[in-house]
């Protein structure tokens, strides 16, 4: 696809990685580039889904927030896998800052930003917002896909 970035997560077999910016120790190495990619683009927000709550998707929206993001998580497009691991990651990432919402208040703000940038003769891809979802496939391997708003 012309213009597609590819990011690699996961590479240290050493190291678990659940957030789609750093692996767990957050070592030099332990970058995939997305924080740099987000930046170069403009990005200021980040909105995360996927799957697990719990886990990635949590990890990835507490380094957004790190990072400098403004960060929400998605919560009815998210899946996690303890009720217990889902409250406590919910309330870590509001603690860090994160706000929590549902998709119903992204698509009413996504219209109301792409009618602000349309009026403004802006470019969708510089909107400043991203949507970041998070899906695990298989054997610890984690895909991650992201759209501007």
């Amino acid at each position: 696809m012309p213009g597609a970035v590819f990011l690699r997560k996961g590479t240290n077999p050493e190291v678990d990685s659940y957030s789609a910016f750093f692996d767990n120790v957050k070592s030099s190495t332990g970058s995939t580039g997305l924080s740099d990619t987000l930046l170069a683009a403009g990005v200021t927000t980040v909105y995360v889904t996927g799957v697990a709550t719990d886990y990635c998707v949590g990890f990835t929206t507490l380094d957004a927030l790190g990072v400098g993001f403004t960060t929400f998580m998605v919560e009815d497009l998210s899946r996690g896998v303890a009720d217990k691991g889902i409250a406590e990651m919910k309330t870590r990432v509001k603690e860090a800052g994160g706000i929590l919402v549902q998709s119903n208040e992204v698509m009413r703000d996504s219209a109301a930003w792409a009618e602000r940038r349309s009026a403004a003769g802006g470019n969708h891809a510089r909107g400043g917002k991203i949507m970041l979802s998070l899906c695990y496939t298989y054997s610890n391997i984690t895909s991650f896909a992201f759209c501007f708003l």
